[in-house]
This record gives C-alpha cells, structure tokens and sequence, in this order.
C-alpha cells in the first residue's frame, strides 16, 4: 500500500535528484529513503528512476505521479487545516470568491462588516474569474461566489441581489461627453473599451447594446472595471461599465452618462445546489445586501 510517506519521499527525490538530498530535506535517514523508493516502485510496479552516474532521474511515469502526489499533498494540507479550524472554532473558515468587477467596492466592503462581525471566523478571499466561480461553487469549493448573474449559469445555485444600469464613462473632453444621455446610435463607428467577450454577462451586454452598420469598434478588452476606467483616462476611448463600481468610488476626473435604452445587468450569489447555506454564507449575504442598499441610497450622479 503506497502511504503519504511515500509519496513525500517521491516528490523529495525528484526535488533533490538523489536519495542522499532527499533524505536531508526530509530528516530522514539515507537507507530509509531508497527503501521508501524501492518499495515505491515494486508497489506502482513501475521503474519511477533511472540510476546514472550517482543520480536518480526521474522517469516520465514518475513525474506523473509526482504532480498528483503534489495535488494530494495540498488536499491534505486543507483538510487538515480544516480539522484545526473546526476544533479551535467551532466551524471551518468562511470561503468567498469574487468576480473581479467586484472586488473593488462591494464585497471589500461586505467582507470588512463581516470580520467586524465575526471576529473568530477566518475568511477566505480569491478574486476569480467568473466561470472558475461557477465551476466552484458548483462543486462546493467555495461557500459563495459573487458574480453577474445571466441565465447562461445552470452549475451552481443562484440568489440574484441587485440589479444595475450598464453607463458610459469617458474623458470630459471627449465629444460625446455634451451629451447629458447617450443613445444606442451614439456609439455607432466609435471606440469602445468593454468586458471581455468571453464573459456571458458581457456578450449580453453586446447583444442588447452595441449598434450595428457601422459597429463600434472594440478596441481593448479589460476587467475588472477600475482597469477600463484607468485606460479611459488615458485616452483609449469610452468604457462600458456597471454602475457597481461607481457607487463607492469618485471618479469625477471622469464624464459618467447614462445610456438609452436602458440595459441592466445583475449581481448575484452563487452556491452548491441541494445543500443549506452555511450560517456563515447566509450571514454574509446580509452584508452584501446592506452595502448594496448603502450604494443605491447614495445613488450615482452623472458627473462632468
């Protein structure tokens, strides 16, 4: 039976490229790593290394091996972390992704209340792209994911939160900041900066707000928002943003102009299907939806 032991001795070799080396890294004795080695291959059945001029080189099938050992030890390590988390606390730690257009304002925001709340629960906090979100939280990897929600998201469960406008953001000396409200028709044959395409919340956005004859042109394709509206400031164009990330931040070196028609985008949750909320998860959202009722009563004004 192959053991943990094992494969540390295995990946220590690899490493170090000889029995002596991996027996230091490990603080072990050198007769009991080329043991752990010997009984390595007559279990896998397998040569793992070929012995040349005093080296242990590893074989193809070894190094194989090697990555799932390493894949396994990293499993390991959560699992026990998790043991610990849940002997000294009572419960695991509290893990959260965030789709980047939202890491900069909202869920920084829900995470502090929440800390401030909790002050024994540990918090995990990746920003990830949407899909890994989804592939995530389908899988009960994560606790909640927050991203834009479209109807193209059957993997995981989804608590939609709130809605927002998708808004035009450019240089006040841009010509179409004379503007008071863009029309559809303003961005015909213009330079956009947008979301990337590959985002369905994005392609939405196209579908339903981009002109055709003559289509604008997408000039760059960026996330999250605070990035597009950097590239705005430097003259690359319009951005087509959501008003998310302006509630709590001031742009006002920036022309912001509502577009017509409206097209809305939305802000959801997402969890393991067939499974309760965790107290922690359930908690969390409260946050998010207190700072989200903060941002919509302070409202967005259209500057410049």
């Amino acid at each position: 039976m192959i053991s943990s032991r094992h494969l540390q001795v295995l990946a220590a070799v690899i490493r170090q490229g000889s029995a002596t080396g991996a027996a230091a890294e490990l603080n072990l004795s050198q007769p009991t790593v080329s043991k752990a080695v010997k009984r390595l291959e007559d279990v896998a059945g397998m040569r793992l290394f070929e012995r040349i001029e005093g080296r242990l080189r590893p074989t193809a099938e070894a190094v194989i091996l090697a990555r799932e050992a390493e894949r396994l030890s990293e499993e390991m390590t959560a699992f026990q972390s998790l043991v610990t988390d849940i002997r000294n606390r009572g419960g695991g730690p509290f893990r959260l992704a965030t789709a980047p257009a939202f890491s900069a304002t909202i869920v920084p925001r829900a995470v502090v209340a929440m800390a401030a709340a909790n002050p024994d629960l540990r918090i995990l906090v990746n920003v990830e792209a949407p899909p890994l979100i989804l592939e995530n939280a389908a899988s009960g990897r994560i606790d909640l994911g927050v991203v834009h929600y479209t109807e193209e998201e059957p993997l995981a469960a989804t608590v939609p939160l709130s809605s927002g406008r998708i808004i035009a953001i450019m240089r006040p000396d841009h010509e179409l900041a004379a503007k008071a409200v863009l029309q559809r028709e303003d961005l015909k044959g213009r330079a956009l900066i947008a979301y990337r395409g590959n985002l369905p919340f994005a392609r939405s956005i196209r579908e339903r707000l981009i002109p055709d004859d003559p289509a604008p042109t997408i000039s760059i394709e960026a996330e999250p928002t605070t990035l597009l509206r950097d590239l705005v400031r430097l003259g690359s164009g319009i951005a087509l943003v959501d008003e998310f990330s302006l509630w709590f931040e001031q742009w006002s070196d920036l022309a912001v102009r509502p577009i017509k028609p409206a097209v809305e985008v939305m802000m959801a949750v997402v969890h393991v299907r067939g499974r309760p909320l965790t107290t922690a998860a359930s908690t969390f959202i409260t946050h998010l939806e207190e700072v989200i009722a903060r941002g919509r009563k302070s409202g967005l004004s259209m500057r410049r």
